[in-house]
């Protein structure tokens, strides 16, 4: 029931990872605020180093790649990067943390796992679906419906926060007209 849509549908340039990344991992309360901004410039980083580097990009590969794989290994994706010195075998009590802060949010994107799937020639079972695109398409009719059950709504808050920014932003980047939809 879920349109194939994953971060690079609607990120293309720097600036809209850094966007997705603001509005998927929120910062909370007094806290210091350098968690929750390491953990929105390594996202970013990363998922805009994985849009660049020829290889198919993937939510599955992200997660992994940000969730799962050594300090090492991210620090050697990132290399070159705002990000890399946070994820620095240096400071890897630091990294760790940082990681930690990124996990809480960015799991609910494991919700995505499977909308990428193919069938038996290769293609995509679902087309890719793009928010924005959507919203700055005058020709699209119909309404866009985020929704979940009770019983994953919390799990799926930042995936939804996001998926509302998106929209927001597209909505509020259209032209005035008064003829619109």
């Amino acid at each position: 029931r879920c349109a194939n849509w994953d971060v690079w549908c609607d990120a293309k340039e720097a600036p809209d990872f850094e966007n997705i990344a603001n509005a998927l991992i929120p910062q909370h309360g007094e806290g210091d605020p350098f968690w929750v901004d390491s953990a929105r410039t390594i996202f970013s980083s990363a998922a805009y180093r994985m849009s660049q580097d020829n290889k198919p990009c993937s939510t599955a590969r992200l997660l992994s790649l940000i969730l799962t794989s050594e300090i090492e290994t991210l620090g050697n994706f990132l290399q070159g990067t705002e990000s890399a010195s946070l994820v620095s075998k240096d400071i890897k009590k630091t990294a760790i943390s940082i990681k930690s802060v990124l996990a809480t949010y960015i799991k609910s994107l494991r919700f995505l796992d499977g909308l990428d799937e193919k069938d038996e020639n290769g293609e995509l079972k679902r087309k890719p679906f793009s928010i924005s695109d959507w919203v700055l398409d005058d020709k699209q009719r119909g309404f866009l419906f985020l929704s979940s059950n009770a019983q994953q709504h919390a799990s799926l808050r930042p995936l939804i926060s996001t998926w509302l920014a998106i929209a927001s932003n597209a909505i509020l980047g259209l032209n005035p007209d008064d003829d619109r939809r």
